[in-house]
């Protein structure tokens, strides 16, 4: 009875706190996957809230490029979150099709968006691309 005890005690907690591990990560896999849908819906919102812009703002268009001209802060943070938005939706249209994946932006780059293209899972780009969203040209980006 002692050899029972002596061996099946240590295996049970063993037991016990791989079953707690293994619990632990389900239930953070849920919490990342519940984050990324709250971004992506606030990343929609704010695509959302950038397409009623006024028609206040005031473009000049030279032969080379588009100068805006505000100094709202707010105008040009929706502005920016427009472009963001637009290069994303590009990317979408442009790009391959891929399944199990989600598109992200990665900041600006010499006027060009960089925009990734990562996997549901393990959250790791498969690919990045350069957009022009002036002249909707897509080019995988190589730094």
């Amino acid at each position: 009875m002692r050899r029972i005890i002596k061996i099946g005690f240590p295996i049970v907690c063993l037991a016990i706190i791989a079953g707690t591990f293994v619990l632990l990560n389900k239930t953070a896999e849920k919490i990342n996957r519940n984050k990324l849908v709250e971004e992506d819906e606030s990343f929609n919102e704010v695509s959302n809230e950038t397409e009623q812009l006024p028609d206040e703002n005031v473009v000049n268009e030279t032969a080379n490029e588009n100068v805006v001209t505000t100094t709202d802060p707010e105008e040009i943070k929706a502005l920016e979150a427009k472009n963001r938005a637009q290069a994303i939706e590009l990317v979408k249209k442009l790009a391959p099709p891929m399944s199990n994946v989600y598109y992200t932006n990665e900041g600006t780059e010499n006027g060009l968006y960089i925009v990734a293209i990562r996997d549901n899972d393990t959250k790791i780009p498969n690919i990045i691309y350069s957009v022009d969203i002036e002249s909707e040209k897509l080019e995988i980006y190589v730094k």
